[in-house]
């Protein structure tokens, strides 16, 4: 091989020995001088100030003895690249190597080495020089940026207690520790936590995630289990959400902050507690909202940081699964003290977001001979409060799920299943997600609504929507009016909740979107007429009772709260036995493909067929179309019709003369005499002889009088005129007014039913079967 060329030196000896001179007496590096042995001949004075650097020891020894001498990590590697140095010529640029010493406590410092030939005049080599820079700092806060930006991308990726406590350990062990624990406050498992300024005596913990280089210990207490972490002051005052707490000797007295695996006299027995698979929490499947990041604030970086394999790589490797617990603590089970290489030693931190305390981590050296330092510990703040973040996250998730799923229990189902116009039986399916609602609303003159929509959204916000959603449909159902009328007023609500503010925040102030989807049936069982409108919502299916399965053509009108609010009503007339089948998107799809127009015809017969009992036609239904992980929560709601007898129910058309009256109470109280109705024919006579006077009075065209005996016995007065009466309390000197008055004291409840031309006056009496 070719020399290297060697540049001319110009000044003679007299330079040479000035070059000699700065690099040896003035260089702040160490410079080691070695001859074609690899023994050391000269060094420098930076060398030489080094305290641990046994100079009259080492002058002649050779440069493995000299590595070993500081406890040199792998010093036969640096040997063999000096000793190929002397080979070639090419020197050896920024080599990197640990170094300990042997003070109390050790200290581990990492120095990047250069080794160069030296040549004589005419190219002979004379041996090889060294530099030694240490380059501690630089290397602990590039691993420290490291375990950082790791910790950015794997810690919270999920919104799942137990697995961010998990990803933490995986983090942080062997890097930083040789195990790790994580303990939270048992309140925030169920969404709840305390403020920094009152935390106070001893905080419940439960054990969340743990870690260790060494594998687990069965007699480790399991996750979940329930623990105490001890905070005590001066005269019993609060304390402001704990402090950080570095043991570099783990035999001294405990300080107040105790860890909790540190010292488990404090500790009751393991505690079943709150468990991944429990349900005490649910993994749930979105990313953690972002938010600011807590700042511990700086501290000095006196150590190498994370350590790659800080005990010399004798040591196992950490538990692939994630899953180990650390090793048995000696202050609980003496016997279980392991040998190790220096003093043990701990840090305790505190894991706090946002102004809460969420729990605390526990960060342990056993094995390795380097104590944790004031740079470790600030390094485990910083990881810390990345992870309180997401744990904050997790936590604020779970209360959010835990209201939503309360107040959607709460709203989810009708009251009732038996209705006089139909039978009914329901589904649903919970995923965490959507608004999906249903409701079957009983009617005037023995009638029945069923209303089935969707809101968009998750969580809280869709709750919150479906439970406004339903409780206007609801309030208007009340008023009896067609079905495309509902949604009409449904729609302007919408669009007022959607322009209202939210909050006082600009950005919570501003309009937002709240579409949903709705349809609504309204079943006559004396007729059975079914009129439909739909905003937006899959069209009902219809089972015939010979199998027979329809799409029923409802006119699809825009969803509530998006365009203009005009819906279109289709009328059936449908056979004794059909089954109504109204359900949401979320029954169609599993989130991956669009879902269809409607429910599948065919897969809806073969669920349905010789099913008798309605409920378990709708498990059938829903085990065959349902996805198996639908996106949103699924509802589907069955309804048979009835048809009232005709012995329950009677009519006359009467003309628009006052004579009409007379006949009228006649008319009713001989049908309630044939009924077996005897005790209501007073009070019959009285509500329908003022019904019929007022259509009289205020009327044009004919009137029809209709009875229907059901579960109350409803009388209805139907005449031409759209003008509804008004109930008002009458004065002592006014001759008149006093007739809806008496109607309303002496029936159960009374109202208006508007129709496309006129109008029905209904008033209910309870029955004595009631």
């Amino acid at each position: 091989m070719t020399d290297p060329p060697r540049a001319s030196v110009t000044g003679g000896s007299g330079l040479d020995e000035a070059v000699a001179g700065v690099l040896f007496g003035q260089s702040p590096g160490g410079l080691h001088v070695y001859d074609t042995a690899l023994r050391l001949t000269r060094v420098n004075t930076a060398a030489r100030s080094i305290r641990e650097f046994p100079v009259d020891r080492m002058i002649g020894r050779s440069l493995l003895d000299v590595l070993e001498a500081f406890h040199a990590e792998d010093p036969a590697a640096v040997v063999d690249a000096a000793r190929g140095v002397l080979e070639t010529g090419s020197p050896v640029l920024d080599l990197h190597f640990r170094v300990r010493n042997e003070q109390d406590p050790p200290q581990e410092r990492v120095a990047s080495v250069s080794v160069f030939r030296l040549d004589d005049h005419e190219g002979t080599p004379q041996g090889v020089a060294a530099t030694v820079t240490d380059i501690t700092e630089r290397v602990g806060a590039l691993a420290r940026l490291e375990l950082l930006d790791r910790a950015t991308a794997c810690v919270g990726t999920t919104l799942d207690v137990f697995r961010t406590a998990a990803e933490l350990c995986e983090v942080v062990v062997p890097e930083l520790a040789d195990s790790v624990t994580v303990h939270v406050l048992d309140s925030v498992l169920r969404g709840q936590a305390p403020v920094l300024g009152g935390v106070t005596g001893e905080l419940p913990l439960r054990r969340a995630a743990s870690r260790s280089v060494d594998g687990a210990d069965p007699r480790q207490a399991p996750l979940g289990a329930a623990g105490r972490h001890v905070c005590v002051c001066a005269g019993g005052k609060a304390l402001p959400g704990l402090s950080s707490e570095l043991t570099t000797d783990l035999h001294a007295p405990p300080g107040p902050n105790r860890c909790p695996d540190a010292d488990r006299n404090d500790v009751p027995p393991p505690d079943p507690g709150p468990h991944p698979g429990s349900g005490r929490h649910e993994a749930p499947d979105q990313n953690p909202a972002p938010g600011p990041h807590p700042d511990p604030g700086p501290a000095p970086a006196t150590g190498p940081g994370p350590r790659r394999d800080a005990h010399g790589g004798g040591s196992p490797g950490p538990d692939p699964a994630g899953t180990a617990d650390p090793a048995p603590h000696p202050d609980r089970d003496p016997d279980a003290r392991r040998p190790s290489a220096g003093p043990e030693s701990r840090m305790t931190v505190p894991m706090r977001a946002r102004g809460v305390l969420l729990g605390v981590a526990c960060f342990h050296r056993r094995l390795s001979a380097v104590p944790f330092d004031r740079g470790d510990l600030a390094l485990a703040e910083q990881l810390a409060a990345r992870a309180a973040l997401c744990l904050d996250n997790a936590r604020l998730y779970t209360r959010e799920r835990s209201v939503a799923r309360i107040v959607h229990r709460n709203l989810r189902h009708p009251e009732f299943r038996t209705h006089p116009g139909v039978d009914t039986a329901y589904a649903y399916l919970p995923a965490g997600a959507g608004g999906g609602w249903f409701d079957v609303l009983p009617l005037s003159g023995s009638r029945v609504a069923l209303a089935a929509g969707d809101t968009t959204g998750h969580l809280v916000d869709a709750t919150a929507a479906m439970g406004e959603l339903r409780v206007a449909a609801t309030a208007l159902s009340e008023l009896d009016l067609p079905p495309d009328e509902i949604l009409a007023r449904l729609h302007d609500l919408t669009s007022r909740f959607a322009r209202a503010p939210r909050g006082p925040g600009p950005e919570e102030s501003a309009a937002q979107t709240w579409p949903a989807t709705c349809v609504y049936l309204v079943y006559d069982p004396v007729t059975r007429g079914c009129a439909m409108a739909s905003a937006g919502h899959p069209p009902p299916a219809l089972i015939l009772p010979d199998g027979t399965v329809d799409i029923l053509g409802v006119p699809l009108g825009p969803p509530l709260g998006q365009g203009v609010g005009e819906y279109g009503v289709a009328e059936r007339t449908l056979p004794e036995g059909s089954v109504l089948v109204l359900y949401n998107p979320a029954l169609l799809t599993d989130g991956t493909s669009p879902a269809p127009a409607h429910i599948p015809p065919a897969g809806l017969r073969r669920a349905a067929a010789a099913r008798d009992r309605l409920e378990d036609a709708c498990d059938a239904v829903v085990d065959a179309l349902a996805p198996e992980r639908p996106p949103e929560d699924v509802i589907v709601l069955l309804a048979r019709t009835r048809t009232l007898p005709a012995d329950r129910t009677a009519s006359w058309t009467l003309s628009s003369h006052p004579r009409a009256v007379a006949e009228a109470r006649r008319a009713v109280a001989a049908r309630l005499t044939a009924w077996g109705l005897e005790g209501l024919v007073d009070e019959a006579r009285l509500v329908v002889s003022e019904l019929v006077t007022n259509a009289v009075r205020y009327g044009t065209g004919s009137l029809e009088l209709r009875l229907i005996r059901e579960q109350a016995l409803t009388c209805e007065v139907t005449d031409e005129s759209s003008t509804a009466p008004q109930l008002r309390r009458a004065l002592v000197s006014d001759e008149g007014g006093r007739g809806l008055f008496i109607t309303a004291q002496l029936t159960e409840r009374w109202g208006v039913r508007p129709a496309r031309r006129g109008k029905t006056v209904w008033a209910e009496l309870r029955t004595p079967a009631d």
